[in-house]
């Protein structure tokens, strides 16, 4: 009788650890599914086999709480809710803000705004605006450089634009020599 319950004993030990291990792996398969569902795809999780899911750890109470997070995280998903996007404030241009201590007309010489082949003046087209900031010790100048831009004299001319050749230090920005010289010195 003894060893019929002993072998019976070890029977529904090894169904109990085979009942555990099944458990065990449907769970890790729900969890995995749930992150497929839930989570980012592009996760990749490392299981450890020392570590343990804190799913064990939850006790009926906290399932439920889960389970209803859950619920509500999925019908949250079902409605439509809109979102304002963002808008960026523009950042205000504090040179632009500053006096103009001089203006300054970089044109080219009358002899070249004249059509070497028809002699008639080539008209003004537009002009392009530098506004550079030069620097002399305690003394701060705000210039406006202006250069114009000439077209053709008429539409049968094979010349290009005359544009004034721009002599800037570092182009596109309001830095003049003076500037860069000063900041240079002081530097070092």
């Amino acid at each position: 009788m003894t060893e019929a319950l002993l072998l019976e004993n070890t029977k529904l030990k090894s169904d109990i650890e085979s009942l555990k291990n099944q458990v065990e792996s449907l769970t890790r398969l729900l969890v995995t599914m749930k992150r497929e569902k839930f989570g980012k795809k592009s996760e990749k999780l490392v299981e450890n086999e020392s570590q343990r899911s804190l799913l064990f750890l939850l006790s009926e109470e906290d399932q439920t709480i889960l389970n209803e997070a859950e619920t509500f995280a999925q019908s949250l998903k079902d409605d439509d809710i809109e979102v304002k996007p963002y808008k960026r404030k523009k950042k205000k241009n504090k040179i632009s803000d500053l006096p103009i201590d001089e203006t300054i007309i970089m044109d080219i010489p009358d002899a070249d705004k004249k059509c070497s082949t028809h002699g008639i003046y080539f008209p003004q087209i537009s002009k392009k605006e530098v506004i550079k900031i030069e620097y002399t010790p305690a003394v701060r100048k705000v210039i406006k450089l202006v250069y114009p831009i000439y077209g053709v004299c008429s539409e049968f001319c094979d010349l290009k634009p005359h544009i004034v050749p721009n002599h800037e230090v570092l182009p596109n920005t309001v830095a003049s020599p003076s500037l860069l010289t000063n900041l240079i010195v002081s530097k070092y």
